[in-house]
Formats: structure tokens, sequence, C-alpha cells
């Protein structure tokens, strides 16, 4: 029972981080939301979301329950596109608005470290450095908002949060260092984060000893992310590194 409940206050926080973080804007129409102050999560919601292991997977399952709730009905979700027997893409979401408009909405949440790569020019990348800013704002405003769908639609919609990191050793909020350049030492109110995590940093591991995080993050090789959390709230972000990125990922 505790961990159902448990689950539930998850969700809703990481549904209320998706209402209140800031839309990346793009030269296209965004899909709003109203401030929904209190969503029911049934069962079923919490069955399906509790068994997504991806980040993005999850995060679409947030936005499934959001549109539910705020007078969309789904007439599609995870709609595959293909033609002449190969497959072209897939769209995210098909809707039906209250006032009887088919709407097609393609939604993301990314996490991107500004790098630069000359002198005052910088490029974004992600904790896997084959995906870009650039490259995920190209493909969604020419390729998944211009799909041939097989049904007809109204209108074409997008919601796309970024969070952005600065690389940097000292303490500034929101930034990215390489595990053995930064020197860490208080761990108070600092937990890990999971990737199913990394909305609103509830369910995070505490911090023992960032040694032994800088170790786990030398052997796998891999992004770990961690946050400050004051009174269940996030309230600064720490992405990590090995010397192997962005070359080895």
């Amino acid at each position: 029972m505790l961990n159902k409940l448990r689950s539930i206050q998850k969700i809703k926080k990481d549904i209320q981080w998706v209402l209140k973080t800031p839309v990346h804007v793009l030269n296209a129409e965004i899909m709003s939301f109203p401030n929904l102050s209190e969503i029911t999560i049934e069962e079923k919601d919490l069955e399906n979301l509790s068994k997504q292991r991806k980040l993005g997977h999850y995060y679409e399952g947030l936005i499934a329950l959001i549109l539910q709730h705020s007078g969309y009905k789904i007439v599609h979700q995870s709609l595959q596109v293909i033609k002449d027997g190969v497959t072209k893409g897939e769209a995210d979401f098909i809707i039906e608005s209250p006032e009887g408009k088919i709407i097609h909405v393609e939604v993301t949440c990314k996490f991107y470290m500004e790098c630069e790569q000359e002198e005052g020019s910088f490029v974004f990348l992600g904790p896997d450095a084959r995906d870009s800013l650039a490259k995920k704002e190209d493909k969604l405003l020419n390729h998944q908002l211009k799909l041939d769908l097989p049904i007809k639609v109204d209108e074409r919609r997008y919601f796309m949060q970024v969070v952005k990191f600065k690389n940097s050793v000292e303490a500034i909020p929101n930034r990215w260092a390489y595990a053995d350049e930064i020197d860490l030492q208080d761990t108070l109110n600092w937990f890990y984060l999971p990737k199913l995590s990394w909305l609103s940093g509830v369910d995070g591991e505490p911090v023992e000893s960032w040694e032994e995080e800088k170790k786990k993050i030398l052997l796998s090789q891999k992004a770990r992310q961690y946050a400050v959390m004051e009174k269940g709230e996030l309230v600064n972000r720490l992405l990590l590194v090995s010397r192997s990125w962005p070359l080895n990922t």
C-alpha cells in the first residue's frame, strides 16, 4: 500500500512538473493545457505508468493523462504510419478536442548539455551525444509534424520541453561537468536520479559518497543526473559524465 501511495505521489509531482515547465519555443503551434490542480490517478493509469522503463514512454503516459483531464479524447496513441510496407514514422497522439477538432500532437522531453565548439559557438548535446537539440528540432518540425497520416487532421501541434545544463565546476544552477574535474564534498539533500526520476526528482536515491558516485560513472561510462531536493521540491540539478563523453556514446 505504501509503495502504491508513493507511486501515485510521484506521478502527480511529475504531472505538475510537466504543467509548470516552459515549452521550448519553435515555429509551430504549441499544444497548451489548463493549469490542472488535481488529477485523479486510476488503477489502470498507475499500472500503465508503473510498467514503463523508458523516460520517453513514461512522459507520453503523463501527457495522455493530462490530455484526458483537459477534456480531449485520445483517438490514437503511438500511431505507426506505414506506406508501401515501409514504416515512415509514428504519430504520438491523434486527439479530438471538446469542439470536435482532430489534432495531431507530437510530444518530447529532452535534456541537453551546452558545449562550446569554437569561441562563441555553442551546441546542445544529449547524454547520448548523437542526439542534439538542433537535430531534434529539425526532426520534429520537418518530419514528425509533417507525417502523411492515414487520418485527416484539422491541426498539428507540438509540446516539447527542454532542460539545459551549462558546463561549470562552480556551484551554479543546472550545470554539467566531467566527474573527474569536480570537487564535491557535501552530500546533504543531494540525490541520484534514476532515469524515470529526471522530471520532478521524486524517488531519487540519497547520495552517500561522491567518490562512490564518480566510480559508478567511470565503470558505466554513462551520464548520471543528481538533484538537490528540499521539502520534496527539486531546486538544483547536476549532470556528471565521464571523460569518454561525447566521443564514445
